[in-house]
């Protein structure tokens, strides 16, 4: 089981872990441009300093996934998401609770702040923050999806083709992004199917912003899933929001901490 820090600090690239390969791959292509592996880099633009582009807003997912039997399971997800003019990013994560189904979800802030070049999570449960450069953040994070690639590499087959198309600009939240269509199929007999499988991510940027507001994925395998920035607002949001509430613990955690307990 990973650490709290790990979690935090990592659950992107965890989640690209339980991806199919043929989905990291495309989901790894799609971000490349927009920072190291992580959650600002996956959803909120590059770990960096973006002076000036101030916003907040609520990161909306939603899952559904058709069953063989006929029956369909439909997740959705809210998290608030945040920006201010200096660059410092925060994100709410509510993780799922797994067996009790009447456990209270361990709710989680990150923050990261290239200001001062921390990564801070803060655990509502425990009232505990955790501290970790930046620099060590993104090292571990690239490490682990090195990791994960060099065994997509090694283990993969050579099989699949993957297609992308220019899909133009549209407005979405009051923001124009740039639309790409990005079509990967899976040749019949690459994993043992009769047929090709065919996987399509639609994915909208917002060149201002730096981030994607809006995503669709189709894998016959999965489902179909959405991503989209709701209610956003371009003004300035409260400094409070990237700061450790004063009843918190503070913990240092150091790049040679973040291991997996045995």
């Amino acid at each position: 089981m990973f650490k709290i820090a790990v979690l935090s600090g990592l659950c992107a690239v965890a989640a690209l872990a339980q991806m199919p390969v043929e989905q990291m791959k495309i989901k790894l292509d799609a971000e490349n441009s927009f920072g190291p592996i992580g959650i600002t880099a996956a959803l909120a633009g590059p770990m960096s300093t973006l002076a000036g582009a101030p916003y907040t807003a609520q990161a909306v997912t939603q899952r559904v996934q058709m069953l063989a039997d006929g029956n369909r399971i439909t997740q959705t997800t809210t998290n608030n998401v945040a920006r201010d003019s200096k660059g410092r990013f925060r994100r709410e994560e509510s993780l799922p609770v797994t067996g009790n189904g009447n456990a209270e979800p361990p709710h989680l802030v990150l923050i990261e702040d290239p200001v001062a070049g921390l990564h801070i999570t803060l655990d509502s449960n425990s009232k505990t923050a955790t501290k970790l450069t930046l620099q060590n953040a993104k090292r571990a994070a690239e490490a682990r999806a090195f990791m994960i690639l060099d065994g997509v590499h090694t283990n993969g087959k050579t099989g699949s083709q993957t297609v992308s198309s220019d899909l133009g600009t549209q407005t979405i939240e009051g923001v124009m992004a740039k639309g790409t269509r990005t079509t990967h199929t899976i040749s019949a007999g690459e994993i043992g199917n009769d047929l090709p499988i065919v996987i399509t991510t639609e994915t909208w940027f917002s060149p201002e912003l730096k981030v994607m507001v809006m995503s669709k994925s189709s894998d016959p395998r999965m489902g179909e899933t959405t991503y989209k920035l709701t209610n956003l607002s371009r003004s300035e949001p409260d400094p409070g929001l990237f700061q450790i509430p004063a009843d918190y613990a503070v913990k240092e955690q150091s790049l040679a901490a973040i291991t997996l307990d045995k």
